[in-house]
């Protein structure tokens, strides 16, 4: 049987950190806790290539996150982009 297994989300607002660091604070704990069980990562932000000069980016927190290839997707809905990622999971399944 398929589950999600687990959502984390960064902060809301003005930091100091990259778009590459918030993304590792909210994943690291979901993958050393689930991680082998893992088989997909759905990654939201609004406007990453836009304003922040970055592209790649869930292919870049997979493949920083595991030893071994993780399938990932990167989806762009602004504000609401992590409701959008449970509903793409749980359609995906």
């Amino acid at each position: 049987m398929a589950v999600i297994t687990a959502a984390n989300h960064g902060k809301f607002g003005r930091t100091e950190k990259d778009l590459f660091d918030i993304s590792m604070d909210s994943a690291y704990p979901i993958v050393k806790k689930y991680g082998d069980t893992i088989d997909l990562v759905i990654l939201a932000n609004a406007f990453g290539g836009e304003y922040n000069n970055i592209s790649g980016l869930n292919n870049r927190l997979s493949a920083e996150l595991f030893d071994f290839p993780v399938p990932s997707i990167r989806l762009d809905n602004t504000s609401s982009g992590g409701a959008s990622s449970i509903h793409i999971a749980r359609s995906i399944l």
